[in-house]
């Protein structure tokens, strides 16, 4: 029974690991949409993270979009 509730659990922590990701990727690609400026829109020179109450890196996006 513990060998399926870890088996869960790592499913589950997956699942959630890669929402995050997505979320970040996501907002990655509305920061350089909605910038008013050049460098940032041409370049994609824009990423976004997602802290935990401490500060720790959860997620982030790649640097680009």
């Amino acid at each position: 029974m513990a060998a399926h509730l870890d088996v869960d659990d790592a499913i589950t922590a997956e699942t959630v690991r890669n929402a995050l990701a997505i979320a970040v990727e996501e907002a990655s690609i509305v920061v350089v949409r909605s910038s008013h400026s050049a460098f940032i829109q041409e370049g994609a020179d824009a990423c976004a993270a997602l802290l935990d109450d401490q500060g720790r890196l959860v997620a982030q996006s790649a640097s680009r979009a």
